[in-house]
């Protein structure tokens, strides 16, 4: 695109500074906006200049809190522990991990809006509680909490079920201090955790911001959204700050569509504007006309197909000449993009994908899945130790699988013998490669070591998509062997597909060449040609 926001805003610093933007921070929602802007940053100036500072803003709050981010593994493991001990719960690792992923989750929502944990886990225990507590909300807010509250307040009739809510409640509290004091012992953090101990350390010492920044004379804040209060808070100092630095602001606001006030995404610029103007007017560019298509299609994987249709479209029609640099695919289902990227036309060489993708989707964690199947329906004598006969059929027939190891005549035995329970034994002895995938597991640890020779042995023959899975995989893996746990071998399995299928990868590539795939997230600040939007 000939202009652009980013874009004008390179070119207006360019202009207005040449080589002191040397000397500037500038801060943006993501990284691959700071990518397209460094880039036209340079075509902007007309000689060499060093470049500034490009930072994200999670990366501005890293740099200015002493804490470092916690791995998600930890971080369960360790809300779990302190679970345990203030509840005296019986409940298991892998029980807890889906809804202890979102507790972590509701304190980062807390610690970034800087909500107080007390009054939003008090525990109430008559509803005129409420009406001293929560004086200052509305009328209808409290009759909101009153509703609520009345449908778990002590009675003899209420179910079990919610006298557990209630008591569950009633350790929220306690459970977020200590969560977040085992945490910042070992260093650590959530990031609503990280935010909030930014503004905590600024709101007793604003110097931090210098220390952290010695040689920054100006911080620009390029096309951020919807600020949270964490953010709206640090904007707001480093506004206030004169004498150490500037601080300048700008939004990508333009358009009537945006600007019109019925359309509610105008609701938080609207009000970043007047409350962090930019100091400069950046050059209006021309938004050209604009054309839609809409398609309709009758299931998800279908809309991959009609994609590849409109790429080959547009490819036609401008001679195999179109620039597809400046065409995006935006998935707001992230569970669309491994059909898309089975649909790219082959003759688009370059692709771009910046967005997470759920491993749970992937052929990867389907062969986890198998391979934890396979030894939880595992039997064992004194003499023997077989597996069920489908759950080896599924793993050698699983195409990455297949790849590695070729078991075509163990099928056909177990097939034509009708063998049931096939034992080690005579798996193995069609094991020309010793792949060691037939073997007895004693201990969880050597559970744990059996996934990651295999991920070891299947990067090697994977994709580049496969092997991202199963690097982060093996990550998730490893950092369970970390842990002071105990369990049993089809624990461990339970508790590696539970962690493994909330895992969500972000993939991060080159994003100022060729087609860019991307979430709507990611979409912040760009301004493309063409829009394919799916879901």
């Amino acid at each position: 695109m000939k202009g652009g926001f980013l874009r004008s805003v390179a070119e207006l610093h360019s202009e207005k500074f040449g080589s002191s933007v040397s000397d500037f921070c500038f801060i943006f929602p993501n990284r691959r906006s700071s990518l397209f802007f460094a880039n036209y940053l340079g075509k902007s100036s007309n000689r060499a200049i060093f470049s500034p500072k490009l930072i994200t803003i999670d990366e501005l709050f890293n740099s200015l809190s002493g804490l470092k981010m916690v791995s998600k593994v930890e971080a369960l493991y360790l809300l779990f522990k302190e679970f345990e001990r203030l509840s005296n719960s019986e409940e298991s690792f892998d029980d807890f991990i889906s809804w202890g992923d979102m507790l972590i989750n509701d304190f980062d929502d807390l610690d970034k809006y800087l909500a107080d944990p007390k009054q939003l886990f008090s525990n109430i225990t008559d509803l005129h509680q409420i009406d001293d507590s929560y004086s200052y909300l509305t009328e209808n807010q409290i009759d909101a909490i009153k509703e609520f509250w009345s449908n778990f307040l002590p009675d003899e009739k209420k179910s079990q079920s919610k006298g557990k809510f209630r008591a569950t409640w009633e350790i929220l509290y306690p459970l977020y201090i200590s969560f977040n004091k085992v945490l910042r012992d070992k260093g650590l953090g959530y990031q609503g955790m990280i935010y909030r101990d930014v503004i905590d350390k600024i709101n007793e010492d604003s110097s931090i911001i210098k220390i952290a920044f010695p040689d920054i004379k100006r911080f620009v804040f390029v096309g951020l959204n919807a600020l949270n209060n964490c953010e709206i808070t640090l904007l707001k100092q480093l506004q206030s700050e004169k004498e150490s630095f500037e601080t300048d602001f700008y939004w990508d606001y333009y358009g009537e569509k945006i600007k019109d006030p019925i359309n509610k995404s105008s609701l938080f610029m609207s009000k970043n504007v007047v409350d962090f103007p930019s100091q400069f007017q950046i050059k209006e560019y021309d938004i050209p006309e604009q054309n839609y298509s809409l398609y309709a299609v009758q299931s998800n994987t279908s809309q991959a197909k009609v994609v590849t249709k409109i790429l080959e479209k547009i490819y036609s029609e401008d001679n195999d000449n179109y620039n597809f640099d400046n065409c995006a695919i935006i998935l707001p289902d992230e569970n669309l993009l491994l059909p898309l990227m089975n649909s790219i036309p082959k003759y688009i060489e370059k692709i771009n994908v910046t967005m997470g993708s759920s491993i749970k989707n992937s052929s990867i964690y389907s062969l986890i899945t198998s391979f934890a199947q396979l030894h939880s329906n595992s039997k064992a004598n004194d003499t023997e130790y077989s597996f069920y006969w489908k759950d080896v059929i599924d793993i050698i027939d699983f195409p990455l699988f297949r790849k590695w190891v070729d078991f075509t005549q163990l099928k056909i035995r177990i097939v034509k013998d009708n063998i049931v329970y096939p034992n080690i034994s005579l798996l193995n002895s069609y094991d020309d490669t010793n792949s060691g995938v037939f073997v007895k597991l004693d201990t969880w640890r050597d559970a744990a070591n059996y996934l990651l020779t295999i991920i070891d042995k299947l990067q090697i023959i994977s994709t580049s998509i496969e092997k991202e899975y199963l690097f982060y995989s093996y990550k998730t893996i490893n950092q369970l062997q970390n842990l002071d746990i105990e369990m049993n071998v089809k624990t461990f399995f339970r508790l590696v597909k539970s962690l493994i299928s909330s895992l969500s990868i972000s993939f991060n590539g080159e994003p100022l060449c060729g087609l860019q795939i991307m979430g709507p997230l990611e979409t912040r600040a760009l301004d493309f040609d063409t829009l394919i939007i799916l879901s």
